[in-house]
């Protein structure tokens, strides 16, 4: 389901950029490719606006008197040359008046192209409203070579229609854009291989945190129903006596009952510190957080298990130093160290001491809860706060413990941004130290 899950996320990742490249390359192609023709058509009809002011010198009247005006001609002439623009003026009939031609075009091109324009139908691809009349381009394809024709009609000072037409080739331009078309294409195939190649990578690594989840939930139920299984089992084993001697009464059957009874105590305990941890893992950052006084938690610890420490004949005390305030809940730092008090109560013997300090460090107010219980191997003091690890399973199991406390502690105190750890020595005692940042 993993690889399933991760091969769609690639997928999905690699179709939306696919799209944005596809809309980018859109984007960029028909921008230059309109930019292009806008550019050429407004250096036709320019052209054919000039062309205008020469009508008079193509019609041979008066040429002394047009001669600045031929000079002019001869410059614009030039000009047109380099800009590889042709250019001619006809009459209605279809008379040449001007032309100069740079490309081999069709005779019956531009002659189409002018008996259309007074047709119903001109068919031109763009049609421009100026001032100073209308101007028609077309786009015609010969011989492996395209040109814009620019055609206008104007009224010469004799009141004569005449027809002005400027010619581009528009091939080179062309040719650019199927290039730069082909790079876009090209650029398209590597981002989006690049886009996998990086989703999959991505993806792998986003679906890391789901993978953990999903293997901690296996592990939980895995041990939740392990842990269940050993209180069912003697449940059903004391119930089986009872149904086995049926003639008894109650209070002869008490012992089987009483055991079984038990039971249901410690699956009730377990199921509400399995409820505990649940809640905790889906609270992705604490409700409550606010300046607390470690003083005043380690206290009210002391006073809490002062009674239950006193009837085992354990001496408990609090090295009160200087106050700490740190930012957590106090009810939950309170759980904390009820849990840990608790361990340290639960496995000591008569006679044994436990001690709560606080101290301060540059950075975090520090707790220590040290006893001198039985202690543990140093291979074990990363394990006991795992789900359901205990040292000593008989012993626990007879002190009621169900090996979530110190998971329970560990979760509320990474909720602070604090750490918890332990040390310990067999036989000697354990110390444990929760860590968590001062207030300013």
């Amino acid at each position: 389901m993993i690889k399933r899950t991760r091969l769609k996320l690639t997928m999905l990742n690699s179709v939306v950029v696919c799209l944005i490249l596809v809309c980018i390359a859109a984007f960029v192609y028909f921008s230059v490719r309109i930019d292009s023709e806008n550019i050429t058509d407004n250096e036709l009809m320019n052209a054919s606006y000039m062309m205008k002011r020469f009508i008079p010198l193509f019609e041979k009247k008066s040429p002394s008197a047009n001669a600045e005006l031929s000079e002019e001609y001869l410059v614009f002439t030039e000009r047109m040359e380099t800009s590889g623009i042709a250019y001619g003026v006809w009459d209605v009939s279809g008379k040449q008046l001007e032309y100069r031609s740079i490309y081999p075009l069709p005779e019956n091109m531009l002659s189409g192209i002018r008996s259309c324009l007074f047709g119903r139908d001109k068919k031109e691809s763009v049609l421009m409203n100026e001032s100073d009349g209308l101007y028609y381009i077309h786009v015609y394809d010969f011989g492996g070579i395209r040109i814009r024709v620019c055609s206008t009609v104007v009224c010469s000072d004799a009141g004569l229609l005449r027809i002005v037409q400027t010619v581009q080739n528009v091939s080179a331009q062309d040719t650019m854009a199927d290039r730069l078309l082909r790079w876009l294409m090209l650029a398209m195939l590597i981002g989006v291989t690049l886009s996998f190649v990086s989703g999959y990578f991505i993806a792998g690594r986003a679906i890391i945190p789901i993978q953990n989840s999903l293997t901690r939930q296996k592990e939980f139920l895995a041990d939740a129903s392990h842990e269940l299984k050993t209180p069912v089992t003697i449940m059903r084993a004391n119930l089986d006596v009872v149904k086995a001697c049926q003639e008894d009464t109650v209070s002869e059957q008490i012992e089987w009952i009483d055991n079984a009874y038990r039971e249901t105590e410690h699956m009730e305990h377990l199921i509400s510190n399995m409820l505990q941890i649940a809640k905790t893992e889906d609270s992705d950052s604490p409700e409550k957080k606010e300046a607390v006084s470690l003083n005043d938690v380690c206290a009210e610890t002391l006073e809490r298990f002062l009674p239950i420490a006193g009837s085992k004949g354990i001496t408990i005390t609090f090295d009160r130093g200087e106050d700490v305030s740190v930012l957590a809940d106090h009810q939950k730092l309170l759980q904390v160290m009820s849990i840990v008090t608790d361990n340290a109560v639960k496995y000591s013997s008569e006679g044994g001491r436990i001690t709560l300090s606080v101290r301060r460090t540059m950075l975090h107010g520090v707790i220590e809860v040290s006893d001198t219980g039985i202690g543990m191997e140093r291979s074990e003091l990363e394990k006991i706060f795992e789900r359901f690890y205990r040292t000593d399973k008989a012993r626990s199991r007879k002190v009621g413990g169900s090996g979530l406390g110190l998971a329970i502690a560990r979760q509320i105190v990474q909720m602070y941004s604090g750490t918890i750890s332990a040390d310990s020595e067999k036989g000697v005692g354990t110390t444990i130290t929760i860590s968590i940042p001062a207030a300013v």
